[in-house]
């Protein structure tokens, strides 16, 4: 089969360009956030056209102002933020608007809890295998 070389990369530089259209439409955003994470201990980043992943390390109450950040940016969680229990890491996206708008991705790693074992417990599972009634039965497909 022949490929039309011609046609093939003009779909690739359009998807290029579209990427790129979408990367300087967020762009004011994302360095907005960047700005307001500055002091903050960000872990790693990355950035693509319609996301920015950030993971961050720190306490309950620097999660709590990350995500007042982004809120006030204009982002939206996609789940309920923290709540009361204590946890040793946590995720959510924020998103803009439109729905296929401009995400930010929030992976938070606490930096005072840890998960420690405080006990055992002993629990009953079942248990199966397969059995046949005589060594002649055919299998049903």
């Amino acid at each position: 089969m022949k490929i039309d070389i011609a046609a093939s990369l003009k779909s690739q530089l359009d998807a290029v360009a579209s990427s790129m259209a979408h990367y300087v439409q967020n762009a004011e955003l994302y360095n907005s956030v960047a700005k307001a994470f500055e002091s903050f201990d960000v872990g790693h980043t990355s950035v693509s056209s319609s996301l920015f992943y950030i993971s961050l390390i720190g306490t309950a109450d620097d999660l709590e102002a990350a995500c007042k950040i982004l809120r006030d940016l204009g982002l939206t969680p996609d789940k309920k933020e923290k709540g009361e229990a204590p946890t040793a890491s946590w995720y959510n996206w924020f998103k803009g608007v439109p729905d296929n708008g401009p995400c930010v991705y929030l992976d938070f790693h606490s930096r005072v809890c840890r998960r420690v074992q405080v006990g055992t417990r002993m629990v009953e599972k079942p248990v199966y295998e397969i059995q046949c009634d005589n060594e002649d039965a055919e299998v049903a497909a």
